[in-house]
């Protein structure tokens, strides 16, 4: 993805791309990625040159170190030393200790030397040490770094080595004689090799070669072979020997003008070195993404195995159909219940239970409820009554054929198929579906009859359509209980179909929120690559005194340490100590600050009196503190002596 830059990288357009980097790796919450990036930038700043010795532990990378730089500054023995990273460059005389808890300590020339070299074996409470020296052989800004082996118990120190050598311009890879082979050196030196160091191995102990068993040349050979099997070609092999100078094999002379050799060209190789550590930098940050996010992406992809790729992509659609399926469950009783309605009205709307034969024998019942109306003249009273009711059964025998005709046989069909429709299986339902009927009476003829009302074609005409709006009125009521019991045995149905399907939607929720999520992660993954890809590629554009506000030398608050007194400065430059930090361990100066502290002490003693002078219980160490305070500042010393009787204290104070 990311292509090697061949062409040495113009120094304004390096510093464009690290701030770029720093600000993009903060804006996604790899602070410890930036913090390096940062750090890279500095040394971008100040020109610094680093070389960096590492490899296995006692394999004399310290030994090496001291030798170059031609002074016993690094612990070297027999035993594994240097547990932690020691940097070691020119300048003022002074000892810096990093620890991994609490401020830095600076021990101010001069100081204690064993302490400090002590400092580099700690492991546990150190994180890292470094030591300038006013007469060092190395050049200015230059450094040369110690590193803890790499095959070490503690991943710790591991994880210290892997992490510092991005700030390295030079690699130096330290194995012993015996060591070659070890599997370690092959993956430790392919990871250097593919970030963009230049590495050079160093085979330390050549005098344990014995030529009578195995010739230097099938040595060399072999180890050669080994590397490049791995994929490693180191630019450089040198065989050296610290234990014997003037062996034969011994190619330390050769090491040291080479580091000679490479210093005095430093300027050659320095911008290209922080872009390749840069790029390895934006890598890192890219594949701790990927870590991060590697076991969410298996989940997701091991979920969406068993699907083909068209099925992922219809997943939304299918879930979204069910949810609409399941909102149609929640409204389907009421919209069925509707329809029926809606149905029944159109039915009972478009029964015509009045053709001319009906509304005939209802005009001839209507005739025999006039007042006047008469049927012979013996006994005449009731053949008038026996005509009416005659003529009232006529008409409701019609009546009630057109009833069962026009509604009720098309009420029954249509309840019958509502039921096959929403796949009711409800005994009741259907028996009162193929049972349905309008029952109605004849008084409902006689009492619809106006009393008073005159025979003519209205009166028939409006009886007619309130009679035919009674019995259809009927019709509707008597449906009343099939309505309820349709609309509860529909909803009880769609209650269980509902808990069927949102088993369903879970399962598709799960897989919708699986491929969304698996593609938002891959959409992310392409655009950090392609970012990386523009920062490492592009020349973004950059506030210059933003960079150098960025990237300066940070001022933080360290323990300075002066022949053995501890005295708290804030805001120091831990990069680049002032030109006249020795001068602060001298008698002058020590007695300029002596003097300005006593002042300031008496007066928080006298504060700190004041303060607690009127609590319960205080008045005596109150009183004490301002006798302290006024001892002070009159340089008033107090010697106790202590011990058993007759020991001779007495005779010791008069003496």
């Amino acid at each position: 993805m990311i292509q090697i830059v061949n062409q040495l990288e113009d120094s304004r357009a390096l510093k464009a791309r690290l701030f770029a980097l720093y600000e993009y790796l903060m804006s996604h919450q790899d602070s410890d990625t930036a913090k390096k990036a940062r750090k890279l930038g500095r040394k971008l700043t100040e020109g610094e040159f680093t070389i960096a010795f590492c490899g296995h532990f006692s394999a004399g990378k310290s030994t090496m170190i001291n030798t170059v730089i031609g002074e016993k500054l690094l612990p070297s023995s027999p035993i594994p030393t240097s547990a932690n990273l020691v940097k070691v460059k020119s300048g003022e005389d002074y000892a810096k200790v990093f620890f991994k808890k609490g401020k830095p300590r600076l021990y101010l020339a001069p100081y204690d030397f064993e302490l400090v070299k002590n400092f580099c074996k700690d492991g546990d409470q150190i994180e890292g040490i470094e030591i300038s020296r006013q007469h060092s052989v190395l050049p200015d800004r230059t450094v040369i770094m110690d590193t803890p082996g790499i095959d070490s118990a503690d991943d710790a120190h591991r994880v210290a080595t892997e992490s510092a050598i991005h700030e390295a311009d030079l690699v130096f890879y330290v194995m012993d004689y015996n060591h070659v082979q070890a599997e370690l050196n092959f993956l430790f030196t392919k990871e250097l090799t593919q970030s963009g160091k230049e590495v050079y191995l160093v085979i330390n102990q050549i005098d344990k070669h014995r030529e009578d068993e195995l010739s230097i040349e099938e040595f060399k050979k072999s180890v050669d072979q080994s590397f490049a099997s791995w994929g490693v070609k180191p630019a450089k092999i040198f065989y050296t020997s610290l234990k014997d100078q003037g062996h034969r094999l011994n190619e330390f002379a050769d090491l040291k003008s080479f580091i000679h050799e490479k210093l005095m060209n430093k300027g050659d190789y320095l911008v290209n070195s922080i872009y390749h550590s840069m790029k390895k930098l934006a890598l890192d940050h890219l594949q701790l993404k990927d870590d991060e996010e590697e076991n969410l992406l298996l989940s997701l992809q091991e979920k969406l195995m068993y699907l083909s790729e068209v099925e992922q992509k219809n997943l939304k659609i299918k879930f979204d159909n069910i949810q609409k399926e399941m909102a149609l469950l929640d409204e389907e009783p009421k919209t069925a219940l509707q329809i029926i309605e809606d149905k029944v009205g159109d039915i009972l709307k478009n029964a015509y239970l009045m053709p001319f034969q009906t509304r005939a024998l209802a005009e001839r019942y209507l005739e025999a409820c006039q007042p006047e109306f008469k049927v012979g003249f013996l006994f005449s009273k009731q053949k008038t009554q026996d005509e009416k009711n005659m003529r009232l059964s006529q008409f409701y025998d019609d009546i009630l054929e057109k009833t069962k005709s026009q509604i009720e046989w098309h009420l029954r069909e249509y309840l019958i198929t509502s039921l096959k429709e929403k796949e009711l299986s409800d005994t009741e339902l259907e028996s009162f579906a193929q049972s349905f009927s309008i029952p109605f009476s004849k008084e409902l003829l006689e009492q619809t009859v106006k009393p008073g009302a005159r025979l003519s074609g209205d009166y028939v005409l409006n009886y007619t359509e309130e009679v035919s709006s009674e019995i259809k009125k009927i019709g509707k009521f008597q449906l009343t209980p099939f309505k309820d019991a349709f609309f509860e045995a529909l909803s009880k149905r769609n209650i269980a179909l509902k808990k069927e399907i949102e088993k369903e939607s879970s399962h598709l929720a799960e897989l919708v929120t699986a491929y969304e999520t698996l593609n938002s992660l891959m959409e992310e993954k392409r655009l950090r690559k392609e970012s990386i890809h523009s920062i490492l590629t592009d020349v973004p554009e950059m506030n210059e005194s933003a960079f150098s506000n960025l990237f300066h030398a940070e001022a933080e608050e360290v323990e300075i340490i002066r022949g053995g007194d501890e005295i708290k400065e804030s805001k120091m430059e831990p990069e680049t100590p002032k030109a006249n930090i020795s001068s602060y361990s001298s008698p002058e100066v020590k007695e300029r600050n002596e003097s300005n502290r006593i002042p300031a002490t008496s007066a928080r003693l006298k504060r700190a009196s004041a303060l607690i002078d009127n609590l319960p219980g205080f008045k005596k160490i109150s009183s004490e503190l301002h006798e302290k305070a006024e001892r002070l500042e009159n340089k008033g010393f107090t010697v106790a002596l202590f011990g058993a009787f007759s020991a001779g204290k007495s005779s010791f104070a008069n003496a």
